[in-house]
């Protein structure tokens, strides 16, 4: 998925991604250095607090607005709400490095919606950062969500 960037920015999860030793401070370092190894220019990298709240990416990433801007591509250690937030966020192509097994993103304190079913077979990245799965009220992959993917 990463084939014709050359400028990435990798962003990890503090909770959930961090407890379940995929996305955090280690796997996130690693991350980057397999990146570079690959030829891969690494504008930038954070663990994110929670970056499935809205409120807490845009906070934590505010600081590294220029690493951000300079990347092509953003390579997330997060599940599938996080991926979906982030797209949201920065405006750029979202490569999910990861195959969520659980969730859903905070909108606002006791407000959740469901993002990611964690059917385990994601397909994010081929549906522009919108999961058909959730999105779309029949579950349907061409549904509306794909069509507005595209």
């Amino acid at each position: 998925m990463l084939e014709s960037f050359k400028r990435v920015f990798v962003i990890g999860c503090g909770t959930c991604s961090t407890v379940c030793q995929t996305g955090g401070e280690k796997q996130l370092k690693s991350m980057a250095e397999q990146l570079k190894s690959a030829g891969k220019e690494v504008t930038g990298a954070i663990v994110v607090e929670s970056p499935c709240d809205a409120r807490v990416l845009k906070r934590d990433t505010r600081k590294l607005k220029s690493e951000l801007e300079r990347a092509e591509a953003i390579v997330c250690l997060t599940c599938g709400a996080g991926v979906q937030d982030i797209v949201e966020h920065v405006g750029k192509v979202v490569i999910p490095a990861l195959d969520t097994k659980f969730l859903g993103a905070i909108e606002r304190i006791g407000e959740f919606y469901e993002r990611c079913r964690t059917c385990g077979e994601c397909i994010l990245y081929e549906m522009g950062g919108i999961c058909p799965i959730t999105r779309c009220p029949k579950s349907m992959l061409n549904g509306p969500a794909a069509a507005c993917s595209r």
